[in-house]
This record gives structure tokens, C-alpha cells and sequence, in this order.
């Protein structure tokens, strides 16, 4: 009877050592939930004040007193990609077709999801093509 009772204590206390390790590592494991979740609003809002800044400028690059400087702007202006199809007459597929193959040239990372083409490169590119034409 007696060793009977203590291995009943010896079970109740193995599953005490047990319950308190398991409730640790809930905790840990809720802190980090907590963690990855404020970096994962950190990382939104910098997302969204980067498209909202992105938008921005997609607007002011199509505003109507910006259209009419178009012809004034610098050699080292940030194409976006819908802009690049009435510059070059050039498909997204096609353009991303020749970037793959080395024949136009690469984009530029301005954020997380947003690409553009510095307009000298663009304008170069072109001016290579005219020749092969001409």
C-alpha cells in the first residue's frame, strides 16, 4: 500500500511539473502572438503610408498642370509602368519579357510592391532602338 501511495504522489507531482510548464509555455507563446501581431500592424501601417504616399504622387505625375510640364521634367524622373506602355507603345508582358532577357532596362524599388524605370534609362533604351531602325 505504501508504495502504491507513493507512486500516486509521485504522478500527482510529475503532473504539477507538468501543468506549470505547460502554462510557461502558453505564456511565451502568447507573448509572442503578441509580438508578431504589433510587428504585423507596424508592418500595415508602414505599407499604408507608403501606397498613400505612392498614390500621391500617381496623382500629381497625371494632374492636368503636371501634364503640361511633361516635356520639362528631368532626365532622372521615375517612370511607373503605365506610364512606360505610351512611352514605349510596349506591353507589361512584352517589357517584363525584355527585362528578363537583359534587353530593357531593370526597375528601380521605390517600396515594398512598387517599381519604376528612371526615364533616362527609358529614353537611352529608346534612342538604342531608333538606331537599330535607322
Amino acid at each position: 500500500m505504501d508504495w502504491d501511495a507513493n507512486n500516486l504522489a509521485l504522478e500527482i507531482e510529475r503532473t504539477e511539473l507538468l501543468r506549470r510548464h505547460t502554462q510557461e509555455r502558453l505564456k511565451q507563446l502568447n507573448e509572442l502572438s503578441e509580438m508578431l501581431r504589433d510587428h504585423l500592424r507596424r508592418i500595415n501601417r508602414t505599407r499604408d503610408v507608403e501606397r498613400a504616399r505612392m498614390q500621391k504622387l500617381a496623382v500629381a505625375e497625371t494632374s492636368p498642370r503636371n501634364a503640361s510640364n511633361q516635356s520639362m521634367l528631368s532626365a532622372d524622373h521615375i517612370l511607373r509602368r503605365k506610364h512606360l506602355k505610351p512611352a514605349t507603345g510596349l506591353s507589361p508582358s512584352t517589357i517584363y519579357r525584355l527585362i528578363a532577357s537583359g534587353e530593357f532596362p531593370p526597375p528601380v524599388k521605390l517600396g515594398i510592391k512598387a517599381v519604376g524605370w528612371l526615364k533616362s534609362d527609358v529614353d537611352a533604351w529608346l534612342a538604342g532602338r531608333q538606331a537599330l531602325v535607322s
